[in-house]
């Protein structure tokens, strides 16, 4: 049988050798051709007879592991009577291919002949249609890597280019609504996270990935509970309130296992002092992603002008976050979230 080479960092592996309900203790990648392997699966999350199905629902017939976790897999296969690797399969059916206005939306951030705001503006196209199709179908194909693909571009962009954030802070305040909040609070949480040190572009597109689906429980609410400002006290408030756990439950029932998507989606509205929601998580309990997109989220709703308050320009609102809302943030991120706001690009932490 042909071999198909992959990373070497890789080995794979066929989906015969898991064996479902069980714990692998070993991280799962998606192999695709040409293509970085996906993160799939974290190694502390089972793999389900839900998942093994869907997988081969979906035509998949092998799994790249980490070869740094060889000796795991091998403990894992001797532990549950698997056979020993054998070749693997002569092909893996590809992911679609991306279309043509996102393939190039790299190349486009990165042409310093373009102006930075006509930069801005594809940008924002490109991530508003991603962020639609996910909130039509979160199990349509290539829509994984579609979405990492513009996280990974927009983490590249605000990396390269100093004057990105300040003109996507500009552009970003005259449009509002479901699926150019997920933008906005993907694009602030992005920067956050490169403000506060987190300078590998795979978890900067981790989180910014997170951060595009973190509303994505809001997908089929009616228009009247999710386009309003929505504060403990308001009739829709217990409505509103299930879109973090329905969003998770979305993307499981999609196949979206990403350990940091569902953290972000089940846990961007929990607050430091443990009033928040669904678990009451406290301090640093509340996963870091989550913590970062909890500030971008309410900066961005603040900002926004609803059927039934009006916006707060930029200063009211990071008053008011840190003056009556301050106990709902880690305070450490709020303070330099506030100074990329004052200083755009010039606070990471190198």
């Amino acid at each position: 049988m042909e071999s198909v080479a992959v990373d070497p960092n890789f080995f794979a592996i066929q989906l015969e050798h898991l064996e479902p309900a069980t714990v692998l203790d070993f991280d799962l990648y998606l192999w695709h051709p040409g293509r970085k392997p996906l993160h799939y699966r974290h190694k502390d999350m089972e793999f389900t007879p839900e998942i093994q199905a869907r997988l081969i629902a979906n035509g998949v017939e092998r799994l790249l592991v980490p070869s740094a976790q060889m000796g795991v897999f091998e403990s894992y296969r001797v532990r549950h009577n698997k056979a020993p690797l054998g070749p693997p399969p002569a092909a893996v059916p590809p992911a679609p291919p991306l279309p043509p206005d996102e393939a190039r939306l790299p190349q486009v951030l990165g042409d310093p002949c373009r102006p930075v705001d006509q930069r801005c503006v594809a940008l924002l196209g490109v991530s508003r249609r991603v962020v639609e199709a996910a909130m039509a179908d979160l199990a349509s194909p290539g829509l994984p890597e579609r979405v990492h693909h513009v996280a990974e571009a927009t983490g590249r962009f605000l990396m390269d280019e100093p004057a990105a954030y300040g003109t996507m802070v500009q552009l970003m305040r005259l449009d509002y609504n479901s699926l150019s909040h997920c933008q906005h609070a993907a694009f602030y949480t992005t920067e956050l996270a490169l403000a506060c040190g987190v300078g590998d572009l795979d978890e900067v597109a981790r989180i910014g990935r997170a951060a595009l689906l973190h509303d994505i429980g809001k997908a089929g609410l009616p228009r009247s509970v999710t386009e309003k400002d929505c504060p403990p006290g308001d009739p829709d408030y217990p409505k509103w309130c299930e879109h973090a756990m329905r969003g998770t439950s979305l993307l499981r029932e999609a196949g979206w296992d990403d350990r940091t998507c569902l953290e972000v989606v089940a846990h961007h509205h929990e607050n430091a002092d443990g009033s928040g929601f669904p678990a009451g998580l406290t301090g640093r309990a509340i996963p870091f992603a989550a913590r970062l997109v909890r500030i971008a989220d309410a900066f961005d709703t603040l900002t926004t002008s609803f059927r039934n308050r009006p916006a707060f320009t930029g200063f009211q609102a990071l008053w008011k976050m840190r003056r009556e809302m301050g106990a709902h943030f880690d305070q450490e991120m709020l303070s330099i979230f506030i100074e990329t706001l004052v200083s755009p690009g010039g606070t990471r932490r190198r």
